[in-house]
C-alpha cells in the first residue's frame, strides 16, 4: 500500500483531510470530519461514518480504528470499537445481574470479580497481554481501557511534530492498532465458543463480524 504521508500542505482542514484519507486507506471504511463546533476541546477528530454505510453492514463492521482525535496539548489518540457492554455480557454469559460500570479501570478490583464472572476477568488480562506484546514488538503505547464498554486506545505525544511526521505516526500507529484488533477478536472469538460450550449461552456483542 502506498503511503498518503508523502506530499502535506500547511492548511490545518487539508491536514484533517489527509488523516481521514488515511484511515479510509486502511481500513477500507469511510470516515467523517468532526464539525469545529462539535470538538468539544480536541483540534481535530475522524470518525467512523456509519451513515454512508447500510443498516445491515452496521452491525457486521468491527473497527480496531474508529475514531481519532488531537488535543490541545499535541497528543494525538486512536481509539477501538467498543468490546461490549459488560454488564450484558456478564447477564447473558453468567445468568447473573451485576452493576460493573467503570469498576475495572482499576485492576485491584479484578479479582473482586474473578470468582462470579471468571472468563470476563480472563479476557480483558489477555486484552491487556494482546496490547502489552504489540507495544513491545512496535514502540507503541496501546492501552486497554477496561470500562463499562471496554477499547484499545493508542497516543501519540506530536507536540511540535511536523505534519508529515504526524500522518507517519499516525499511519504506524493505526497499523499497529488494527492488527492488536485482530489478534483481539481472534482471541475473543475463542473465549466466546468456550462459554457457549459451558453455558449454552451466547453473549450479545456491539459489533459483530
Amino acid at each position: 500500500m502506498n503511503s498518503l504521508t508523502e506530499i502535506m500542505h500547511e492548511d490545518p482542514e487539508e491536514f484533517v483531510r489527509k488523516v481521514k484519507e488515511l484511515f479510509e486507506a486502511l481500513t477500507g471504511k469511510p470516515y467523517a470530519i468532526v464539525k469545529k463546533e462539535h470538538l468539544e476541546g480536541s483540534i481535530w477528530a475522524i470518525y467512523f461514518d456509519e451513515s454512508k454505510v447500510s443498516m445491515m453492514d452496521r452491525n457486521k463492521i468491527s473497527l480496531g480504528a474508529r475514531w481519532a482525535d488531537e488535543d490541545k496539548d499535541g497528543a494525538i489518540h486512536v481509539y477501538s470499537d467498543n468490546f461490549y457492554e459488560l454488564n450484558d455480557a456478564v447477564y447473558f454469559e453468567y445468568g447473573v445481574r451485576l452493576r460493573i460500570d467503570d469498576d475495572l479501570l482499576e485492576k485491584r478490583n479484578w479479582e473482586k470479580y474473578r470468582k462470579r464472572v471468571p472468563g470476563l476477568i480472563a479476557e480483558l488480562e489477555s486484552a491487556e497481554t494482546i496490547a502489552k506484546n504489540a507495544n513491545a514488538k512496535y514502540g507503541t503505547s496501546i492501552k486497554l481501557y477496561a470500562g463499562e464498554k471496554p477499547y484499545f486506545v493508542t497516543s501519540i505525544n506530536a507536540k511540535g511534530m511536523s505534519k508529515e511526521k504526524k500522518l507517519k505516526e499516525i499511519e504506524r500507529h493505526t497499523k499497529v492498532m488494527l492488527e492488536t484488533w485482530g489478534r483481539w477478536k481472534e482471541s475473543e472469538d475463542k473465549f466466546s465458543k468456550e462459554g457457549e460450550a459451558k453455558k449454552g449461552r451466547s453473549r450479545p456483542r456491539l459489533y459483530k463480524e
